[in-house]
């Protein structure tokens, strides 16, 4: 429904002119509609009279270092665009992108499970990756 708002073509070239956007596609570049719904987006939203905060950024899975060529740099300048718009209250400060929060969640491996009240064992079951192929007769060895 958003889409379709959008595209309508009875919008005031004025309708978004109050909004500030950032915009980041991911696709992949060998496909012929690299980044479309991006590229329409924002042009769209320009037209409607929206600004946009920094440059379309466009992901490429083709890129040697991946999307993340893109999604990084990105990133990096959203932050500080935000940081200078909307500065942090005194006392608080930016986290470093080496900063690791304390787990909210511990995982413990078991090596059997029973279900004591109910008196029945679970039976341990390999994922099918390390089972065993099943025995075909009719195939024989390259």
């Amino acid at each position: 429904q958003f889409w379709r708002f959008l595209l309508r073509r009875n919008l005031p070239a004025s309708s978004l002119c109050k909004m500030h956007f950032a915009l980041l596609g991911l696709g992949d570049s060998s496909y012929s509609q690299f980044n479309y719904v991006a590229k329409r987006l924002s042009k769209r939203l320009l037209q409607l009279g929206a600004s946009a905060m920094l440059p379309l950024a466009l992901g490429d899975d083709q890129h040697d270092l991946g999307p993340d060529a893109v999604i990084d740099p990105w990133l990096n300048q959203l932050w500080e665009l935000l940081l200078r718009q909307f500065p942090l209250p005194a006392g608080c400060e930016v986290l470093s992108d080496r900063h690791c929060p304390a787990p909210r969640f511990t995982a413990t491996v078991l090596d059997s499970l029973s279900y004591a009240d109910i008196g029945q064992p679970v039976a341990r079951q390999q994922p099918p990756s390390m089972a065993a192929p099943p025995a075909d007769s009719t195939s024989t060895p390259a």
